[in-house]
């Protein structure tokens, strides 16, 4: 098998060469189809033999030997995981570390039994959403970095192992682009690059932010993945795209690899020979909707590549044993481990001057040794300061400085189909106790409209084609009769209509009333909006503006849109939109750049106020859902706001300047085996009393994930129920209430 399958390889990577090294130099692999692996980011680990790391549901390990499929020999049920990188010599030790967007955690395992290590792993990702990870290993000081990228900004983090394995913040910069990928060099040049643009700067052993340098490529390369090789000498870059484009350590192009398919994004390369692969592999992403070609990795040999493109080969290799000179740990003992020894580069001696300029501290240590442990914030009063910049938080607290509220479901919904979308909540005017919760279902499988009682029983299933922006229109005048309806944007869309009878059961109006919507582009979201004195009204955003129509209907009982004005919104992805009655104002998530304000009364401007940004330390550019429940007669009442990526949920002021309140997560109730809100998207808050369970009100929360097994993520969906006061409380219950 052995000698047949390396036949097989060398008699499919068949190489063109040139006989010139120049920038037009190309050099052709055959591909091997491996393994159907979940399209995530990949590394491969330098053992005995070599291992193909690869995340998505989960993390696994495949050791690389002529088998294919390669075979599986580690699997760690973690969610969403995203990127990993082994480090080498951590101590008596290699880790890999690995970003969990589930929890927002960095999750490192010890590489040989591939076991969490729970004291080193940490929750926050420094207030990144969906980031990438590089690593970098000091060649004079011996120390592992890790640089986290997201949407703007990176965090950068040293890797510890004097005392105990730990991953230590050093500072947070920002950088001009949401990065996408990442590589960095042995000699620490660090590269990024969303799909069009590519950055580097230098890796510096400092709290301070480095310089930035724009790297130019050519205007119609989209950049897929990036990576780095050593060879003897220098250090080249290779940029895949449909194929990969190499640079050498000038940023000049040394040549293109071309493959006998197309490539979906990222790739890996091994550079250590062995004798299956003896000048290195490299292992790319193929493209999923190829005809005639397997999804998943395939690899293939380097050695002919190389040497087409005048790149000699360093398969020995091995960031294991990479020479470190003059290998003078910074983080010394003189500054208690928590911080860097100052030294002059000339005489490579410690500084003799007074104490205060011996260290420079880390973040979360202070004072003239660095022995003094601080947090930010003081821990926000709820939890205790153990560690540098590490809280212990009390009950009933969470977040990385215990500034998120804790609250428990209620219930959790039954579910039904997959793909969880809006949720809304009916309150009955005669009833309250009988109102309903109406989720969407996207999916082909159940998808249209459920309908729930408080506790979460299900009561009734309509079917519709991919529902979305949901709302409830009370009292609606159709004709000679008052009534209720749900409305929602369906597929083309179209709208879905249905009113809403007394029990709560929904019904479908007739098709010949439902309504072409007037939009142009792909809708974006809807919002119903009943200001004081008038009828209701209706918004809708597409890709180029905001259109504000009409809802009425005719003496027949006929429903009728009229388009009122239309105005310009943002450049950004429009997530969600909600509109408060009593304000007359339309709020919307601008998902790169924040949450806007815009006045939807006949007399109000049409230019919007943006007055919560990404990045400000509480908003990522992850928020998806809105809701608000409203103040009374015009005063302020609250703006609710899902975060997807750490699982939280923000509360604003509806009234300007529209204040930050408070932060929340939905946690566990073990007593009833219902588990946390993870994942979340749609949300939906009412201020009504409900019954005794729910005497404040009503949260309606997406569990996405919804702590199902790996495979079945998203499927069926399912909803939490949550009381209002336990959100609020009684002090925030009480300014609702003010007249």
């Amino acid at each position: 098998m052995r000698a047949a399958l390396k036949s097989i390889i060398w008699s499919l990577a068949r190489f063109s060469f040139t006989h010139a090294f120049d920038s037009n130099a190309t050099a052709n692999i055959a591909l091997v189809h491996s393994n159907r692996i979940h399209r995530r980011k990949y590394r491969f680990y330098y053992s005995t033999p070599p291992q193909l790391l690869t995340t998505g549901h989960g993390f696994r390990a495949f050791n690389l030997i002529d088998t294919v499929p390669l075979p599986l020999i580690s699997h760690q049920n973690f969610r969403r995981s995203n990127r990993i990188v082994p480090i080498c010599n951590i101590g008596d030790r290699d880790l890999f570390v690995l970003v969990d967007n589930t929890e927002s955690t960095l999750r490192v395992l010890d590489a040989r039994t591939t076991q969490e290590i729970l004291s080193a792993s940490k929750m926050g990702f420094g207030g990144i959403s969906a980031p990438i990870l590089c690593m970098w290993q000091s060649n004079d000081s011996g120390n592992s970095y890790l640089f986290l990228f997201g949407k703007f900004k990176v965090v950068h983090m040293l890797v510890k192992s004097r005392w105990r394995h730990d991953i230590q913040m050093l500072e947070t910069f920002p950088i001009p682009i949401a990065g996408w990928n990442c590589a960095v060099s042995t000699t620490g040049k660090v590269f990024f690059a969303d799909r069009d643009t590519l950055y580097s700067f230098q890796a510096i052993k400092s709290t301070e932010a480095p310089k930035i340098e724009s790297l130019s490529l050519p205007d119609d390369e989209e950049i897929y993945g990036l990576v780095t090789y050593r060879s003897t000498l220098v250090d080249y870059l290779f940029v895949s795209n449909m194929g990969i484009e190499v640079y050498n350590e000038k940023h000049q192009h040394q040549g293109s690899i071309e493959f006998d398919m197309d490539l979906e994004g990222s790739m890996a390369i091994l550079q250590t020979g062995s004798p299956d692969f003896p000048f290195g592999v490299i292992a790319v992403e193929m493209d999923k909707d190829e005809v005639n070609s397997p999804s998943g990795i395939a690899i293939g040999e380097l050695g002919d590549a190389l040497q087409t493109l005048g790149i000699e080969s360093n398969a020995k290799f091995d960031p294991k044993h990479v020479p470190c000179h003059p290998c003078k740990n910074t983080i010394c003992d003189a500054c208690a481990g928590n911080g860097f020894c100052l030294y002059d580069e000339g005489k490579n001696e410690k500084i003799q001057q007074t104490k205060q300029t011996l260290c420079q501290c880390l973040p979360g240590s202070a004072g003239y040794d660095c022995r003094t442990i601080v947090c930010q914030n003081n821990c926000s009063d709820h939890g205790q300061c153990v560690g540098p910049n590490t809280c212990k938080c009390h009950s009933g607290w969470r977040g990385s400085v215990c500034s998120v509220l804790s609250v428990e479901s209620k219930y959790e919904i039954e579910t039904h189909g997959c793909n969880a979308g809006d949720p809304a909540a009916w309150i009955s005017s005669t009833s309250p106790g009988e109102s309903r919760v109406i989720t969407t279902t996207t999916s082909t499988r159940g998808a249209g409209f459920n309908v729930f009682d408080p506790k979460g029983k299900i009561l009734q299933h309509t079917l519709a084609e991919k529902p979305s922006g949901v709302n409830i229109v009370y009292n609606f005048k159709a004709g000679n009769r008052n009534v209720d309806l749900l409305f929602a944007i369906c597929a083309h869309g179209v709208s879905c209509l249905f009113e809403i009878n007394s029990t709560g059961l929904i019904e479908i109006i007739s098709d010949d009333r439902q309504i072409l919507l007037p939009i142009k582009n792909g809708l974006k979201g809807s919002e119903a909006i009943h200001p004081r004195n008038r009828g209701s009204q209706f918004v809708f955003a597409n890709d180029d503006y905001w259109s504000q129509s009409d809802l009425s209907s005719a003496t027949n009982g006929t429903i009728q849109i009229t388009l009122v004005k239309t105005f310009k919104k943002g450049d950004g992805e429009i997530a969600r939109c909600v509109a408060d009655d009593e304000t007359g104002f339309l709020f919307f998530v601008e998902q790169e750049v924040g949450i806007w304000r815009y006045d939807l009364n006949s007399d109000g401007s049409k230019t919007g106020h943006l007055f919560a940004k990404v990045g400000d330390g509480r908003l990522l550019d992850d928020a998806v859902g809105l809701s608000i429940i409203p103040g009374n007669n015009g005063k302020h009442g609250f703006l609710f706001v899902s975060k997807k990526s750490d699982n939280s949920f923000l509360v604003y002021k509806t009234s300007p300047p529209h204040d930050y309140v408070m932060s929340f997560t939905i946690d566990e109730k073990w007593k009833a085996n219902i588990d946390r809100v993870t994942g979340t998207n749609g949300i939906a808050a009412v201020r009504d009393m409900l019954n005794e369970e729910f005497p404040h009100g009503l949260f309606v929360a997406q569990d996405e994930v919804n702590g199902l097994p790996l495979d079945t993520e998203g499927c069926p969906a399912s909803y939490k129920l949550v009381s209002m006061g336990d959100i609020l409380g009684d002090r925030l219950q009480r300014s609702l209430s003010n007249k």
